[in-house]
Parts: C-alpha cells; sequence; structure tokens
C-alpha cells in the first residue's frame, strides 16, 4: 500500500537570542491510508511541532530547514515542505483533506463565533454550499461528532459547552473538510476518563466509517494502545524508536521509552511523611449554590447545594464527570463568581463579604492554577513579564524603572529565575514554550 503521508529529514528550528533552537533534528516517519500513527513522547519532544510543519503553521520565526513532507492528494504526491504556507494550494489542502484536532478547544475555538458559523465556515470554504445548505451540514456534522442535540447546539457559543462537548465541536470541524488525514494533537489530555474513553471510541468508530487516516500525537500510552497500529517514540527532536504497537509495548529498546513506560502513574504506595497530620480548617462552604442560563431550556444547575471542609497542609481532591461543577465550585472558593446561597469562610474570614483591599488581599493568599495555560496566560509576555507581574501587583517588589527597557531585568530578577524553568530559554514569550513549559510558568506565579 503507498504512503498517504512520508516525513523524510524533516528538520525545524527556531531563531532565540541564544541561537537557534533546533525543534526537529532530521526526523523521519509515514502513515498510510485509513491507518492510525501515535507520535509519542514527553512535552517538548517535538510532536506538536510536526503536526504545524505538516500543516504549515509553524510560529512565526520557526521555519523548516530541511527534509520533506510527502503528501499523495489522488495520485499527485506534494512536497508540502516545498509550498507557500500562505499559498493558495495549500490552503485548499489545509482544513479540507488534511485537518487537526488541537490540544486545547478553548483556544483553538473563536470564543466570538457560534459552533455553526466555525463549522459552517470550513463547509463554505473547503465543499463550496450555500449558507443554508452549510447549517444543515454543520447539524449532521455534529451528530457524527456525538452531540445530543446538534440543531440547537449550532447556536451556542464555545464557552457554553462542556470540556467534552467543545472536544467534540472541533472534532466536527475538522471532519467538516472530509479530510483523507486527521491530526489529533492531545485529543484528550484535558478530559477526564469517561470522556476520554468516549473521545477514543468516536475517532476509532469515525476512522472506520469514513476510511480516514489519524496521525494521533500525545504522550499517554493508553491513548496510543488503544487506537494506534504505529508508534514512532521521539525525544529532544529526534526519533529514537519506532514500530508496530505490539514491538513498542513488549520489547521496547531505548532506555527512555521503558523510562517512559515506568512513568505511567499507579494507584497504591505509601503517603508522604505528616500527610495525616493536618491542621484546623481552612477552608469550609455550606449550601453552594451556583445556576445558569441557558438560551433554550430551564436553567442549568452548575453546583446544587454544596458542603466542603479543608484543613491546612490537606490535599481535598474533586472529582467528576466534564460538566459535573468542579471548576464551577473552585471559582466559587475563589469569589471569582458567587454564589446564589450558601457560605464560604477561609480561617475567620467571610469571603462572600469581603470588598476592597480585603478582597484583593484574599486573592493573594488563595491562588488558582487555571486548567488550560495556554489561554490563561497572555501570549503577548515574556516568561519573565508573566511571573514579575503578581509580585509587582502585590507590592512584592519594587516595580522596574519604566524606561528601563525589558532587557534590564531589575536586582530581584534572580528568585524567578530560580523558580521558572522558562528561563533555560532565555525568557521566551508564553506562545513559544511547549505546553509543560507553560504549565510551570503559571505555577510559578503561584507565591
Amino acid at each position: 500500500m503507498r504512503d498517504l503521508l512520508s516525513v523524510r529529514d524533516l528538520q525545524v528550528s527556531f531563531p532565540s537570542p541564544a541561537g537557534p533552537i533546533e525543534a526537529l533534528r532530521g526526523i523521519s516517519f509515514r502513515v498510510k491510508p485509513g491507518s492510525c500513527v501515535a507520535l509519542v513522547g514527553e512535552s517538548g519532544s517535538g510532536k506538536s511541532v510536526a503536526s504545524q510543519a505538516i500543516l504549515g503553521i509553524l510560529p512565526t520565526p520557526g521555519r523548516i530547514t530541511g527534509g520533506q513532507i510527502l503528501y499523495r492528494d489522488c495520485d499527485e504526491i506534494i512536497d508540502l515542505a516545498a509550498l507557500d504556507p500562505n499559498g493558495r494550494a495549500f490552503r485548499r489542502l489545509r482544513g479540507g483533506s488534511i485537518a487537526i484536532i488541537f490540544q486545547e478547544p478553548m483556544s483553538a475555538l473563536s470564543p466570538l463565533h457560534r459552533i455553526g458559523d466555525q463549522i459552517g465556515e470550513t463547509l463554505r470554504l473547503h465543499r463550496g454550499v450555500g449558507r443554508a445548505e452549510a447549517r444543515q451540514l454543520a447539524a449532521e456534522t455534529l451528530r457524527l461528532a456525538g452531540f445530543p442535540a446538534p440543531e440547537t447546539s449550532l447556536d451556542a457559543y464555545p464557552f457554553e459547552l462542556s470540556g467534552g462537548l467543545r472536544q467534540r465541536a472541533m472534532i466536527a470541524q475538522a471532519l467538516a473538510g472530509q479530510p483523507a488525514l486527521l491530526i489529533a494533537d492531545e485529543p484528550t489530555t484535558a478530559l477526564d476518563v469517561t470522556l476520554q474513553a468516549q473521545i477514543l471510541q468516536l475517532l476509532r468508530r469515525l476512522q472506520a466509517e469514513l476510511d480516514m487516516a489519524l496521525l494521533l500525537i500525545t504522550h499517554d500510552l493508553g491513548v496510543v494502545a488503544n487506537l494506534a497500529e504505529e508508534v514512532v517514540v521521539m525525544q529532544q527532536g529526534r526519533v529514537l524508536e519506532s514500530g508496530t504497537v505490539a514491538d513498542i509495548f513488549d520489547n521496547p529498546r531505548h532506555p527512555y521509552l521503558t523510562a517512559l513506560m515506568q512513568a505511567v502513574p499507579r494507584i497504591g504506595g505509601t503517603w508522604p511523611e505528616r500527610a495525616d497530620a493536618a491542621g484546623p480548617v481552612l477552608l469550609a462552604a455550606e449550601g453552594l449554590r451556583k445556576s445558569f442560563a441557558q438560551h433554550h431550556g430551564p436553567n442549568l444547575h452548575a453546583v446544587d447545594g454544596v458542603d466542603l471542609a479543608l484543613r491546612r497542609g490537606e490535599c481535598l481532591g474533586l472529582v467528576g464527570e466534564s460538566g459535573s461543577g468542579k471548576s464551577t465550585l473552585a471559582k466559587l472558593l475563589l469569589r471569582a463568581q458567587v454564589p446564589e446561597t450558601g457560605s464560604i469562610r477561609f480561617g475567620n474570614e467571610d469571603v462572600l463579604a469581603l470588598d476592597g483591599a480585603d478582597l484583593f488581599g484574599f486573592r493573594r493568599r488563595v491562588q488558582y492554577i487555571f486548567q488550560d495555560p495556554c489561554g490563561a496566560l497572555d501570549p503577548r509576555m515574556s516568561a519573565f513579564d508573566i511571573l514579575a507581574e503578581p509580585l509587582i501587583i502585590h507590592c512584592l517588589v519594587p516595580a522596574p524603572n519604566a524606561g528601563s527597557g525589558s532587557r534590564q531585568r531589575p536586582s530581584w530578577s534572580g528568585s524567578i529565575q530560580a523558580r521558572s524553568i522558562a528561563f533555560r530559554t532565555a525568557s521566551p514569550a508564553a506562545s513559544a514554550s511547549g505546553s509543560a513549559s507553560r504549565g510551570r510558568s503559571y505555577c510559578s506565579r503561584i507565591w
């Protein structure tokens, strides 16, 4: 069987003040029609950069410095690496015969446009249909992606959907162009285990029904075992090992692959010392209720009569499916949203009664790590500016002189450097970092 996609000795680099960063260092792999190939590796190994290079959507500083990306379009073989990413030929393929499911649907979907309009745009561009037909086909695509009420969901905005439905909406948008190759970049990372199983089952069903090839990008070996036929293992921009799923799992040869398999979390082990020696109640909530109005139907009760108590030094886990109210409850505790009924106490303080300087001080002592670092971090700010901002806002350090410029850092910058892995790459912008580095940068803001 002839290859649908053949990547040969692909090299990609990004310029930086410290010299070029070689994101891909001569990787090669292939994808056959109707097959599923998984690119596996830790964050920063180059998996997503490979997908961006295939689609011609590398971030502006990045460029392909060598190799070929050969794609078979009907009987014509096209070197995607040689095409102008903004040219007509590439735009015809991108979103049409080659589509992608991005890692973070909330960042990939437009917050200003309804789901139906976003899917309809793909249909009009790549299938040449009118608006009325595009709306009808968009509903059919949502139904194919497993939406429970596709007709009414066309008028929903992304923020009105749960994480699982947003992921399904992005899958529907990718399927609208009837792709021969679908690239799935970490399609289940932010989903709970129930939704992960549903999305994996959906991808498996769609691949069989549409005879579609799937390039799966993931670090989750469980996802690989469920979907893939062949595996390509990457580290630091290089391919370390490749083969069938059986070969990779039964007989791993490279030490990195062995370490990757041993790093899979397992239930069990011992508790850390003093884990059971929790102190007095630090945070307490009673009878919290919060509901949201919907375009169609009754109000959605996101949180309904929740009580909890968290002691100092204790770790409390909130577990539930997507849409069960976990994130809404966390925002209520932070006072990012206000409950309709109930009470929240932090130490001896009534959180719902705080105002002005008292509320400002509370938000310094209670910090939030958001689910999506890419959406939470400002892509226009460097890692240094992101980490320095809360220190300056809360008057923990003096603000730098207005005329000093970003290159001249104040004397206290060493404390940030000690906490942030992002300084290893000369304080890049948040958008230029890998997903794990973005997450670490956000955690570094928690002082």
